[in-house]
């Protein structure tokens, strides 16, 4: 409760499973059900930003993983908010 994320990545050993949402753990949790995980678009790390950031645009939580294969280990979570943070750090060098 103390932090503002909403999605949370979800692995299985070192394999990534999908997303849960804060709302959909707290609901699990109390109905003392399995959780329901939604898919997340993953990229890698040779992946071009263009790419990385049209996943991103498209994706439903406006999170995407990076991975070190397909489904593999979480290397970094990144979210809408991390790409215009990115952007305006670059302007702002450029400027």
């Amino acid at each position: 409760a103390a932090h503002p994320y909403r999605f949370f990545p979800v692995t299985i050993e070192d394999q990534l499973r999908g997303v849960i949402s804060r709302e959909e753990m707290e609901a699990a949790i109390s109905e003392h059900r399995p959780p329901k995980l939604e898919p997340i678009p993953a990229t890698r790390p040779g992946d071009s930003i263009r790419d990385s950031q049209d996943l991103l645009i498209d994706s439903p939580t406006q999170t995407i993983v990076l991975t070190d294969k397909p489904d593999g280990k979480v290397l970094a979570v990144v979210t809408l908010h991390d790409v215009l943070r990115a952007q305006v750090a670059m302007s702002d060098r450029e400027g």
